[in-house]
């Protein structure tokens, strides 16, 4: 390596000063920044869903036992009116 040759480290770019290094750095923020949010709030909207799902869940859950339990008393009923449409018929 002779003496005027400086290291390639130290050798001046030609088109890159100060602004264009600034303009870099604040295009790379704005584009992190614009991604990071774009992911927190897909973040928020499916942490949303999984909770509004499980609160839906928790309604239909409760639903089915509703239905479950009207289900088992008209059964009761319709046995009670079976028996006596029965013990009619015998009396006839």
């Amino acid at each position: 390596m002779e003496q005027n040759e400086t290291p390639i480290q130290e050798r001046p770019l030609p088109g890159v000063n100060i602004r264009a290094i600034a303009w870099l750095v604040g295009c790379t923020v704005t584009i992190i920044v614009t991604t990071m949010t774009g992911y927190y709030n897909l973040q928020n909207e499916v942490r949303e869903l999984k909770y509004q799902y499980s609160s839906d869940s928790r309604f239909t859950d409760l639903n089915f036992k509703t239905v479950e339990v009207k289900i088992n008393a008209l059964d009761v009923e319709y046995k009670e009116l079976a028996k006596k449409y029965d013990e009619l018929l015998q009396k006839k």
